[in-house]
């Protein structure tokens, strides 16, 4: 069997930066986008204030979040469209 090893790089918040063919942003301590560098992987995040995820966006699929309190409440999925139009 092959040994296989992978390094993990981190911030100085302890915020995982890159894992294999990945590299991870982050803003206020919260994960913001995710891009692959050897496929078209896109996915990037959004927060309101209270640093509930409201929205997130995984190459064309857009899922958008209705918040209440600290609670998600319902999921949205729309597709953007060639131009990115939704």
């Amino acid at each position: 069997m092959d040994d296989i090893s992978y390094q993990f790089n981190y911030d100085l918040e302890g915020n995982l930066l890159n894992f294999k063919d990945l590299t991870l942003s982050y803003k206020y301590g919260k994960l913001v986008n995710i891009e692959s560098i050897n496929s078209n992987l896109q996915i990037s995040y959004e927060y309101n204030s209270k640093g509930i995820r409201t929205k997130k966006v995984v190459n064309n699929l857009i899922y958008e979040y209705t918040t209440f309190n600290d609670l998600i409440l319902s999921e949205k999925i729309s597709k953007k469209n060639s131009d990115n139009s939704i």
